[in-house]
């Protein structure tokens, strides 16, 4: 058995991780193994602390065909977390699965890629991973000027490979999850752009979403959007206003 298996530099993995792990790969021979939960430590005493993140909800365990995983979700859930995922080696390369390369949140299109090209997946909820919360995570820190830039530089290249995905894909569910994961990156995209806007040092302009955005058949407010970022959301932000006035009359 060639399988690889992901822990982050901060992070470790219970003392019998690797032996569990052993028997769920000998028993169903599933080319993905997925721990949903982790846990969560402080970065000092690794003390556990709460934490409500998992890569599935509670009822998504057991073995699947990506297939049957998706209409499970019913529909698209962000599948993410390298430091979930055991994945035979021959899987990755062959399909040349890879992190994209100075980005935030590479393991987004890495965990999504992994799943859609496996055969077969195996879901455990053992808490096998540990997680620690450095200040530096990104779940975990303060977002300047500049890491703002690179998380919308980030969404877009998510944005370019599930692109490409939803464009080669032949399985009907998993193009209809990748044009849904393309959805929901453009929506995280202009979140986040519209407070930077096409800055010089982006790593990508106007003329670039657009096109992007024509391989989606967006119109409308984020086509709008897309061409005057710095307004994504004020209209929401008015109704909201003006809802909150006419309350504060009654």
């Amino acid at each position: 058995m060639n399988y690889i298996r992901f822990v982050d530099s901060d992070d470790y993995l219970q003392s019998y991780a690797l032996e569990h792990s052993y028997h769920i790969l000998t028993q169903y021979e599933v080319d993905v193994l997925i721990y949903s939960i982790l846990i969560a430590r402080e970065p000092t005493t690794y003390t556990q602390v709460e934490f409500d993140w998992q890569v599935f909800p509670s009822h998504i365990k057991g073995l699947y065909t990506p297939t049957d995983l998706i209409l499970s979700l019913g529909g698209y859930a962000m599948i993410a977390s390298a430091g979930s995922f055991t994945g035979k080696a021959s899987l990755i390369f062959e399909n040349n699965i890879t992190f994209i390369p100075h980005i935030i949140y590479e393991d987004i299109a890495f965990c999504t890629k992994s799943v859609s090209k496996c055969k077969n997946i195996y879901i455990s909820h053992e808490q096998v991973y540990n997680y620690t919360l450095v200040p530096s995570s990104i779940m975990n820190s303060f977002v300047t000027r500049d890491k703002r830039i690179k998380i919308t530089y980030s969404y877009f290249m998510i944005l370019q490979t599930f692109l490409h995905s939803f464009r080669e894909e032949e399985n009907p569910v998993m193009k209809e999850y990748y044009y849904r994961a393309c959805l929901d990156n453009v929506k995280k995209l202009m979140q986040s752009l519209q407070l930077v806007g096409y800055v010089e040092e982006l790593g990508f302009n106007k003329k670039d979403l657009l096109l992007s955005l024509s391989q989606l058949n967006i119109k409308g407010k984020r086509y709008f959007c897309c061409l005057f970022p710095r307004i994504y959301g004020f209209p929401k932000r008015i109704r909201l206003a003006l809802r909150r006035w006419i309350l504060s009359l009654s």
